[in-house]
């Protein structure tokens, strides 16, 4: 089974849209896929996705559990529909996403939030994301495509061993561009085969990796940044096979 584990510095960027085209795009393609969204720290995917069937629980209670291997994956699985996919449902595995403070499950997220924050629980994560992983496995899932949280520590430092590819989302934007590269570099961990860099929301002339090394270069406050930045991480504005662009005009299609 391959793992996709989306990334980025900051949110807004369409993070949780990228994961629901990739996913979609895969089950169109005759493989089966599921989307896990497993940003803790306020995911838009409960209101993005349009569901066909809501799960009965929410990955909280799995990663919560004493013991992941007893939890029944089963309640976890909601389906996600629409027209481009006919008759074909996605499976989605969502969080409890922002709970009101009055809610008996905003302890529950609270808890869930702890976790993932606490370094010395990175091994405990870990563990219970590779639990979940084989059960999809098991159940004939080829293609997982996990929605992380905004920022690329925490959990996002936790998913990034456990991926087939690191997909890593940012849009022309300054702060979005630069603090992407400034804290993906600082990691050490992006220049790898197993690595793409996709700038969303891009107009002409921004098409290709070279046009997006140029853009960056010639930023009047902090182009003088982005030759360091660039040099010694190839992947990023040099490489087309690490690289993509998505129009504005093409987000939704």
């Amino acid at each position: 089974m391959k793992t996709i584990v989306v990334h980025s510095h900051k949110g807004g960027v369409g993070k949780t849209t990228v994961a629901l085209l990739l996913a979609k795009h895969a089950l169109l393609t005759g493989r089966r896929s599921c989307v896990v969204d497993l940003d803790f720290l306020g995911s838009g995917m409960a209101d993005l996705f349009k569901l066909e069937k809501r799960p009965t629980t929410y990955l909280e209670k799995f990663f919560l559990a004493a013991d992941p291997r007893t939890v029944d994956v089963e309640p976890l699985l909601g389906a996600y529909r629409d027209q481009d996919l006919d008759r074909r449902e996605l499976p989605v595995l969502l969080n409890l996403s922002e709970p009101s403070q009055r809610d008996a499950t905003a302890k529950v997220q609270e808890d869930m939030v702890s976790q993932i924050a606490n370094e010395r629980r990175y091994r405990e994560v870990r563990e219970g994301t590779e639990i979940l992983l084989g059960k999809l496995a098991e159940r004939g899932v080829e293609l997982v495509v996990i929605d992380c949280h905004p920022g690329l520590d925490f959990l996002s430092e936790t998913l990034r061993p456990l991926a087939s590819l690191n997909v890593y989302l940012t849009t022309p934007n300054r702060s979005d561009c630069f603090g992407l590269l400034k804290a993906a570099n600082l990691k050490q961990e992006i220049d790898s085969p197993g690595s793409f860099l996709i700038v969303n929301r891009a107009e002409a002339p921004l098409a290709d990796a070279l046009s997006f090394r140029t853009l960056l270069e010639s930023d009047p406050l902090v182009g003088m940044e982005a030759a360091t930045m660039l040099s010694f991480r190839k992947i990023f504005g040099t490489d087309d096979g690490h690289f993509a662009v998505i129009p504005e005009s093409n987000l939704f299609r």
